[in-house]
């Protein structure tokens, strides 16, 4: 069975000492679905197909993941997010 990650379209900002997420009200949120043996490039192109249906060419992106534990996110951002590469 797959699974599915929560994915956010947006940017993040350092204001101050804080890290935010600002999201894109035009494109919001979507789940993508994750395979067993998937790769960071295949995840890439996933994303890039559910918030760019009618095709991604020329698109640049990037992925980062924020631990799901931290508490940091009650309190406020003060390390940056982990940024997901294939390299």
């Amino acid at each position: 069975m797959d699974d599915h990650c929560f994915v956010v379209c947006g940017e993040w900002k350092m204001d101050g000492s804080r890290w935010n997420s600002i999201a894109d009200s035009g494109r919001m949120s979507r789940v993508v679905e994750l395979g067993k043996g998937m790769t960071i490039l295949e995840l890439n192109r996933a994303v890039l197909s559910e918030f760019y249906e009618d095709g991604f060419a020329g698109v640049s992106t990037s992925l980062s993941y924020w631990p799901p534990n931290s508490t940091e996110l009650a309190t406020g951002i003060t390390i940056p997010p982990v940024l997901v590469t294939h390299k």
